[in-house]
């Protein structure tokens, strides 16, 4: 039976070829996945390493909020001072880090893309303890700035090059002392400067105050004894930590970011992985069902229905192994080509160099994961296969045997009530993002089976439904081609089950997608009255300057910004945002349902309906919040608002924020500005540019421009998620392309009758065609369907704050629908080009 095996797949090469690259795509995913989050990791873990060198121990304060390293308040003077003093300690120096902008005088933004710009203080005189070492000029001395290599050769800076930059205290016209490296030539992907010390301070907003104190031991001190004098030095609310526990977190920190990449393109591997499940388990029906009389004659010379079963079964193998081998090879090209998308988009500097890892693990992962799903797949035809009577050998009449409609048919409706239940769950449940998820996703996978074993019940009227055009327009030729298409409702779904889960997720996500941009437009229609709109394409938020200049224009009446943060409500973190005073209500109403805006103050909070319900919360009542500085606040409820799509669920002002967070969050990540009355919208636009001049990682734009732009990067989120989902799609294809290929074969005969009575080339190869594309047609209209569906359903599962507004894409599913018939027709092309080409005598002889 192993020699059987064989020869059957030395047989049929090309449909091995196209079975075994249903599987690859999904394994090249995995794949790359692993293999670029390991070399992420590999490379982190060294830069880690390296960095951490130079010192023994570090000092800072602990966290005010676990997890939040924003909360944690700076290291004073005084404690720097301490620990210099001790004798286990040969050098300590502050370090301060900042959150900065920088340009050239030109205009020309220093920028990395998603990655930030960061800026530290240098002391010369500890430049022992540092893990940046200069590679070309002096470290920097009043009025100049230090560069890291890979940005000064980006942007051509030499030393004594000018550059503009701009922190949380202000902003500074520097000079290019010299280059930098930091662990490796472009560190972490991020934008290095360095400053000295008092500039840094002025930068930061703080002075006499540091991040973090780094440390080196004396001579014969261990890194675990230094750590332990320090600890008994430092007074309480500061914790010391060695070097190797610093490495640890650096690495864990990125690690966590790592995962969730990773876990991100998982998604898309495993949905192209069960799409091809579905591909991989109706070739073999097709195929095992013209091998009747050939498994029907082993049956009838003393093979056993076990050994016809194992045969397929190693057939299945085979094809797994081939698939999992191409997936590895594609898959590491795969994670050199994300590398190369990822660092592109992000300006070049994206992600740090290293070499890509391919860790036995993945190996394992992958020749598992294809090898398995493939099995699976099998295993139903292969079980059917073993069936076969050896008196099928001497007839013509027997098919391979399927479950009966009726057991189909209980299995697709306790399938469906299963996976409607799981939806239900995920909708409703309370017991958190993890769960919800699980409910909502595990829903979904069993529809899917569901409606895959229900589907021939509906298909051969749905399509003669969308064949129906056929024959007006293509005579009898349309009729066979939408005949064929019906005949066979179980080859026509199960053909159709793998473009259904395709068009169903693209569906989902459009309208998830056109929800939330409808949402978004009816709050800045509704909620939201700016003339002017201030953001940055980053999202990590801009100096205050800009809107104190933008509130210094005769031109404008009123300007603002938000910034945001957190803070701890009943042992629970919350997100708080702060704005300015007078700022809500003439350029953001969150629509009160009680209380006032003029009320809110340093002693007060404006709190959403929501947790104002579950607090037992009104207007005049008091909460007791914690800020990262470690201080508590009695803040009295001045207004309950229902609208929390805008600003979340808690709301303070200006004042209050600037008292208890850290200069490092003092940065406006949002800004609006609204006309003075009388002034020509012209002449206040002009006067807004000139402003937006000075800050070029500034956007400033009228509301025309701030709508068309959210809904330029809304659009391109879709196009990414559509992009990768679009594999399933290209899958679809290909397993649509073989059942043509594999019922050309089927039906030789056939066809050679039709030529024969006087069907032309070209009327088999239009049949052929047609008949895909209504095959397609019905797996897009009833994934488009599910796809709507789905949409809802997670939109029900996400708050009011994210998606309150409904809208479905009508032109752009119609589209999708017109396209997959002409993927249809895009599959069917070389299987109707081999239909047109046959011979007929020789196709009228078949048996």
């Amino acid at each position: 039976m192993f020699k059987v095996s064989v020869k059957s797949l030395a047989a049929h090469k090309v449909r091995l070829l196209m079975t075994t690259f249903a599987v690859v795509l999904g394994v090249t995913f995995v794949v790359a996945s692993f293999v670029l989050s390991d070399s992420l990791r590999a490379t982190f873990d060294t830069l880690s390493e390296t960095i951490t060198s130079p010192f023994d121990a570090q000092v800072r304060g602990a966290e005010t909020f676990e997890g939040d390293f924003t909360s944690r308040p700076p290291v004073p003077q005084s404690v720097l001072d301490e620990i210099k003093s001790l004798p286990q300690v040969d050098g300590a120096v502050g370090i301060v880090q900042i959150l900065v902008q920088a340009s050239k005088p030109d205009g020309t933004l220093i920028d990395s893309g998603p990655a930030p710009t960061l800026g530290f203080g240098y002391d010369p005189s500890q430049a022992r303890l540092s893990a940046f070492k200069f590679v070309e000029g002096d470290p920097p001395g009043p009025g100049q700035v230090a560069v890291d290599k890979a940005t000064a050769e980006k942007y051509d800076l030499e030393p004594g090059s000018p550059l503009d930059v701009r922190g949380p205290g202000g902003s500074a016209e520097l000079t290019v002392s010299g280059w930098v490296t930091f662990g490796t030539d472009n560190g972490t992907g991020a934008i290095y400067l360095l400053f000295d010390t008092d500039t840094a301070a002025r930068l930061a907003g703080r002075i006499g105050e540091y991040d973090a104190v780094t440390v080196k031991a004396a001579e014969g001190v261990s890194p675990v004894a230094l750590v332990a004098a320090l600890d008994a030095a430092i007074p309480d609310g500061f914790e010391a930590i060695t070097a190797d526990q610093f490495a640890q977190e650096f690495s864990d920190n990125f690690g966590q970011i790592i995962d969730i990449f990773r876990n991100a393109l998982l998604a898309f591997a495993l949905v192209a992985l069960f799409v091809s499940a579905f591909i991989i388990n109706n070739t073999f029906s097709i195929v095992l069902g013209q091998r009747i009389r050939e498994l029907a004659l082993l049956r009838a010379i003393g093979a056993l229905g076990s050994q016809i079963t194992r045969s397929v079964m190693l057939e299945a193998a085979a094809i797994g192994l081939v698939a999992s081998a191409m997936g590895v090879g594609l898959g590491v090209l795969g994670a050199v080509g994300l590398k190369a998308i990822i660092s592109s988009a992000g300006g070049g500097g994206g992600l740090p160099d290293g070499p890509l890892l391919v860790h036995p693990r993945t190996w394992l992962i992958a020749f598992g994961v294809g090898t398995v799903i493939t099995l699976l797949a099998a295993l139903s035809p292969a079980r059917k296969a073993a069936s076969i009577p050896p008196i099928a050998a001497m007839r013509t009449d027997i098919s391979l045997q399927s479950g009966s409609i009726r057991r189909r048919t209980v299995f697709g409706v306790i399938t469906g009530l299963v996976g409607l239940l799981l939806l239900v769950r995920g909708v409703t449940t309370d017991a958190g993002a993890l769960q919800q998820l699980i409910s909502l996703g595990g829903g979904a996978l069993i529809v899917f089976v569901s409606v895959a074993s229900l589907s021939p019940l509906v298909a051969r009227p749905v399509a003669l439904a969308l064949g129906l055009p056929l024959p007006l327009v293509m005579g009898t030729t349309g009729q066979l081609a939408r005949q064929n298409a019906a005949r066979s409702p179980r080859r026509t779904a199960s053909t159709a089950s793998a473009l259904m889960i395709g068009m169903a997720l693209v569906s989902m996500v459009l309208v998830v997608g056109t929800s939330f941009k409808k949402t978004f437009t009816d709050v800045l229609d509704q909620s939201v009255t700016a003339d002017f709109f201030v953001s940055t394409d980053n999202q990590r938020g801009f100096t205050p300057q800009v809107i104190d200049d933008l509130r210094e224009l005769p031109e404008i009446q009123i300007a603002g910004g938000f910034r945001v943060g957190n803070i701890r409500v009943s042992d629970d973190i919350k997100a708080v945002i702060s704005t300015g005073e007078g700022i809500l209500g003439p350029i953001v109403d969150l629509d009160l349902a009680a209380g006032s805006y003029s009320d809110l103050g340093p002693e007060s909070v404006l709190v959403h309906k929501d947790p104002a319900r579950d607090l037992g919360l009104d207007v005049g009542d008091t909460v007791v919040v914690e800020f990262p500085d470690g201080q508590t606040e009695s803040l009295e409820v001045a207004g309950i608002f229902d609208d929390g799509s805008l600003l979340g669920n808690w709301v303070i002002d200006q004042r209050l924020f600037e008292e208890h967070f850290p200069p490092s969050q003092q940065l406006d990540v949002f800004g609006g500005a609204k006309i003075a009355p009388g002034v020509d919208p012209e002449q206040a636009a002009a006067a807004v540019r000139a402003v937006a001049a000075r800050y070029p990682e500034v956007k400033i734009e009228d509301r025309a421009q701030f709508k068309k732009s959210q809904e330029a990067q809304i659009d391109q989120a879709l196009v990414t998620v559509n992009a990768l989902l679009g594999l399933a799609i290209i899958i679809a294809v290909l397993g649509i392309a073989n059942t043509m290929a594999l019922s050309v074969f089927e039906r030789t005969r056939e066809l050679g009758l039709l030529r024969a009575v006087g069907m032309t080339s070209r009327q088999v190869r239009r049949m052929i065609r047609w008949e895909a594309a209504v095959v397609a047609l019905f797996g897009a209209v009833l994934g488009t369907a599910i796809g709507v569906v789905f949409g809802f359903v997670a939109i029900a599962a996400m708050p009011e704050s994210v998606i309150s507004s409904v809208g479905v894409p009508i032109r752009s599913l119609v589209i999708f629908l017109v396209m997959a018939g002409l993927v249809g027709i895009l599959a069917a092309a070389v299987p109707a080009w081999r239909a047109g080409r046959m011979n007929v005598l020789e196709a009228i002889s078949t048996e």
